[in-house]
């Protein structure tokens, strides 16, 4: 009963052409809605519209590709099944005469291929021969047409994956993604989805479209800030989990690899990442904006259109412009999202204090953390036992121990020449019990399992630096800790103390000992100590006489020099994802995998990880009891940086849409345009023009380098001083400003008011011409159309050439087209330069000529716009006074200028007077009701007295820009004349003169 009350609305609804959302009662069940809103979608709102794209139309298209693909599988399936059943069953070939062959050929192909080889049954000799010759030319033909069967349907199976691929990933994906992101925010823009169903039966095709960019652009914005990240914190925390953007020169060849349920299961992984970050970052904020009322007072979410031409085709076009938009935006300046990122997470992480956690910094120096020596003096009182020097000449050997601390090959050389002594010998060198107070030189353990540690390959993050830390109080206290070097940078980037030594040589036994063993090459076994482990580098210092050492050690000492952290690295790197210059060794992003590390990546130093390892004989409830209360200490402050970021990036987010349309919106009040000719997507652009150019040179000046402990306005304060006195340089300086913010304005912003804004009233008479709001408002819309055309001078928008390097890029420079210069000859500008300059003048690059007064243009940065632009930032940022040009401010600029625009303001303003007065005195005043005028009639008096003004004022605009290119129009009508002459007069030609 529900449903059917709620699709009668429906019905009533569209009945009545009305496009109010339908309201579904609360009894009415899940299905049942889903039934209605599939009704609205299909029938009612289509057929009032008789729109082309109907939801049946797309379901049986999408249906028929799924259809087609089912029947690729099961065909691909069904040749693959037949051709193993028949490579399975050999060919039975009965043994003995033709008579036994003869019912194998009842096929016709059979007895055509028998004929061809012109076999013959009759004669029993050759009927085994021939008999094999035709099942040896059929299984041919069998396996040809199987080899055909097999190549055709993986051809359709190939196309039908890919197809398939590509509709789920570029379709499906970004479709689902807009859904949701408009389910998100219907609160938010009090909309419904009853309200959007209708939509999109009135605009199926628009309703698609809309979702999908919404979908793909929320996608890109995502990726983007992700592999952003990625290259910003450090590389032990992302980048072996996120992989970078890689070059797909075979991309149709990698998704026919890939199984099918890889393909899947990567696209459930972003499917769930992405919602995952669409309810934390787009349904999170709605609803914090609606529970605090902030909604109803923020532009963005009561939007304005003005459809200059049916919406069903104007918004396909301008959601095609934002698309390809967005996509430029992102291509240009996504490494300013990495700086952003990289600056925020550097401030933040200093203030929360996880700096030495997330940001990747540089090694800036090493610190001496300790010494330990090779070998410690030991008490053998174990089985093991000891020798005596004076006895012996030699130490007893343990077989055991050097199997295991010496390479395979000097331990299997070692027992066997300890197998070939004498027995005497042998005897001589066992081991024998001694007393707990012998002792004997042996190599310290710490070195041992820091070495085998070094070697394996599962061990965990920081591992091998806890251990150190472990043993560091362990180790005897020597008198030069503390002092630290600058070390040395290897060719691959890493930061060592030598670059000449990777490995430090430990022998078995110390140099002391008189143990003498017998080896081939007459070498001591000895183990590799890498100089680099972690965060830490080992250097070997020999031991001199004058060291004192502990009484528990002898031989050589290693020093234990500790990485400090330096300045954080800048991040990201500039064209890291450049896929055509190389990997991560090239572009200097952090290494995928098994790549090649930059020589960044190799200098970065080792973070404090937030969990510590477990030590060797520690117990797990130790273990835990040591480490968790730090590690869950430093993850709230991660959690707290996360929460910070989050509320950051909404505000920014938010101000960051906002901004742009209510500065947008203002330009729209500042030209008093009616609000039916509001255009919010128009308006945003014109807003973000202003506000981002503005805020990032805020930015700028806000973030300048400090100079002398000074901040950037101190030192500008501290900077000031006037012009030499006597000087008119103070004075060119305010005309120039008032001009430029005062008069100009002011003059330009009444001629748009008088031929825009003025109504009825105003050419009536009944109204002031010079009030106080009109005359603010014209200085306000005057200062922007003339500050708007000074940029569009600056960036040189009027020429040909900037048009064409916006939509087609900058022209590249053929290196093949540059001249090439032997080795040691001369360069033509810079031999130039040295005639004029002397030697000096061979180093310096050539410079461009400057522009002589008078001959200055209009566009580019160094017209006469830009030269002006510059001169006011050096005098009123810098106080460079002996930088103002008296005919750059004035004589060429801005005095042309006001003296144009007043030209244009007072001429129409004179010649309208002087017509009206004319034609009062013409019809002695009997024209107050209007003009009678041929074939138009009567003709009220404001409406003609707007039209003569408006002909006049355009009439004034077309003389004046006649007068500035004369010398253009005079060039065109000379080559007009030229070609006209030329066509006439060919050569050649017979002219006959023309008789009446």
């Amino acid at each position: 009963a529900a449903a059917a009350a709620a699709a009668a609305a429906v019905t009533e609804a569209v009945a009545n052409d009305t496009f109010v959302a339908v309201q579904i009662n609360g009894t009415a069940s899940l299905p049942d809605a889903s039934v209605i809103l599939l009704r609205v979608l299909d029938y009612e709102e289509s057929q009032v519209w008789n729109t082309i794209f109907r939801l049946p139309d797309i379901v049986k298209l999408v249906l028929g590709y799924f259809v087609i693909g089912a029947i690729v599988i099961m065909l691909q399936a069904l040749v693959s099944y037949i051709t193993r059943r028949l490579s399975s069953e050999p060919p039975q070939q009965p043994p003995g005469g033709h008579r036994r062959l003869q019912p194998i050929l009842r096929n016709p192909q059979e007895q055509e291929a028998a004929e061809r080889l012109g076999l013959n049954f009759d004669n029993g000799d050759d009927n085994d021969q021939d008999a094999a010759a035709l099942q040896e030319e059929l299984h041919q033909q069998d396996e040809y047409i199987e080899i055909k069967l097999t190549v055709v349907m993986d051809c359709a199976r190939a196309v039908m994956k890919v197809c398939m691929l590509l509709f789920l990933k570029m379709a499906i994906l970004p479709l689902t993604l807009g859904l949701s992101l408009d389910l998100a925010t219907l609160e938010l823009f009090n909309a419904s989805a009853q309200s959007r169903a209708l939509y999109a039966s009135k605009d199926l095709f628009g309703s698609l479209l809309m979702h999908w960019v919404a979908g793909i652009t929320f996608m890109l914005l995502v990726t983007v800030s992700v592999l952003q990240l990625r290259e910003v914190i450090h590389p032990d925390l992302l980048a072996r989990v996120v992989r970078p953007q890689e070059p797909q020169p075979d991309l149709l060849g990698n998704l026919l690899k890939e199984r099918g349920f890889t393909h899947a299961k990567r696209m459930l992984l972003s499917l769930s990442i992405y919602l995952g970050l669409l309810m934390t970052n787009v349904w999170a904020p709605c609803k914090l904006l609606i529970m605090s009322g902030l909604s109803k007072s923020i532009p963005v979410f009561q939007p304005k259109i003005w459809h200059v031409v049916i919406p069903q085709l104007q918004i396909p076009i301008e959601l095609f412009v934002f698309h390809l938009a967005m996509l430029a935006f992102l291509e240009k300046y996504k490494n300013c999202i990495g700086m952003l990122q990289h600056k925020w997470l550097v401030a933040m992480c200093d203030v929360i204090g996880l700096t030495d956690y997330l940001i990747p910094k540089e090694v800036g120096k090493f610190t001496l953390v300790a010494a330990k020596p090779v070998f410690r003096l030991s008490n053998l009182g174990s089985p093991g036992g000891s020798f005596d020097s004076e006895r012996d000449s030699v130490p007893p050997l343990d077989e055991a121990t050097i199997m295991t601390e010496t390479t395979s090959s000097s331990a299997s050389t070692l027992v066997r020449n300890y197998d070939s002594l004498p027995a005497a010998t042998k005897k001589a060198r066992r081991p024998k019990k001694t007393s707990a107070s012998s002792s004997s030189e042996e190599r310290d353990p710490f070195w041992t399992e820091l070495i085998s540690m070094s070697k394996e390959e599962n061990v965990p993050p920081g591992s091998v630096d806890d251990f150190i830390v472990a043993n560091l109080n362990t180790i005897g206290h020597v008198s030069e800790t503390g002092r630290w070097t600058s070390g040395s940078t290897t060719d691959a980037g890493k930061r060592v103390l030598n670059v000449a030594t990777e490995n430090i040589v430990l022998p078995m036994r110390p140099p002391s000992s008189t143990f003498l063993p017998f080896y081939e090459d007459g070498a001591m076994p000895t183990v590799l100590l890498p100089t680099t482990i972690g965060a830490y580098r080992f250097c070997l210092r020999p031991t001199t006489g004058r060291e004192t050492m502990n009484a528990d050690s002898s031989g050589d000492i290693i020093e234990i020099w500790r990485e400090d952290r330096g300045a954080p690295i800048p991040r990201p790197p500039e064209g890291w994802d450049d896929l055509g210059i190389g990997g991560a060794e090239v572009q200097g992003r952090w290494a995928w995998d098994k790549e090649k590390k930059s020589k960044t990546e190799e200098g970065v130093a080792h973070r404090c990880a937030f969990f510590g390892s477990t030590t060797k004989g520690e117990t797990r409830l130790a273990s835990a009891l040591r480490r968790w209360p730090k590690g869950l200490f430093l993850s709230s402050k991660v959690v707290l940086l996360i929460a910070i970021s989050w509320l950051a990036m909404s505000v920014f987010i938010c101000c960051g849409i906002t901004a742009p349309l209510i500065a947008g919106r203002f330009i729209y009040f500042l030209l008093q345009l009616p609000d039916r000719f509001i255009h919010d997507p128009i308006a945003y652009t014109a807003g973000a023009g202003v506000v981002f150019p503005l805020l990032t040179k805020i930015a700028g000046c806000a973030a300048g380098n400090k100079k002398d402990g000074k901040s950037t306005f101190a030192t500008w304060k501290a900077g000031f001083h006037l012009p030499p006195r006597g000087s008119r340089k103070l004075r060119c300086v305010i005309q120039a400003l008032l001009l430029w913010f005062a008069v100009t304005p002011l003059i330009l912003g009444l001629t748009y008011d008088l031929f825009f804004v003025k109504g009825t009233s105003f050419w009536l008479y009944k109204e002031s011409p010079s009030s106080r709001k009109d005359m603010t408002m014209a200085w306000g819309v005057g200062t922007l159309l003339l500050n708007s055309w000074a940029v569009l001078c600056y960036l040189g928008a009027f020429k040909l050439g900037f048009w064409l390097n916006l939509l087609a890029g900058p022209p590249e420079v053929d290196p093949a087209a540059q001249p090439v210069v032997a080795p040691g000859a001369p360069n033509v500008d810079n031999a130039a330069g040295a005639a004029e300059g002397g030697n000096g003048a061979l180093d310096a690059p050539p410079q461009q000529p400057e522009p002589a007064a008078g001959t200055l243009h209009w566009q580019g940065d160094n017209g006469l716009i830009g030269r002006m632009i510059d001169i006011m930032f050096a005098v009123l940022g810098q106080w460079e006074w002996d930088k103002v040009d008296r005919d750059v401010l004035l004589t060429q600029s801005l005095i042309p200028i006001t003296q144009q625009l007043g030209i244009l303001l007072l001429g129409p303003i004179f010649a309208y007077l002087g017509w009206s007065a004319l034609l009062s005195a013409l019809t002695h005043g009997r024209g107050s009701a209007g003009i009678i005028l041929p074939l138009v009639g009567l003709v009220e008096k404001d409406i003609y007295r707007r039209f003569f003004y408006r002909c006049i004022a355009i009439t004034t605009i077309l003389i004046q820009l006649a007068s500035t290119f004369q010398s253009s129009l005079h060039g065109w009508f000379r080559a007009a004349h030229k070609a006209a002459r030329d066509d006439r007069y060919l050569k050649g030609e017979v002219l006959m003169n023309y008789v009446r």
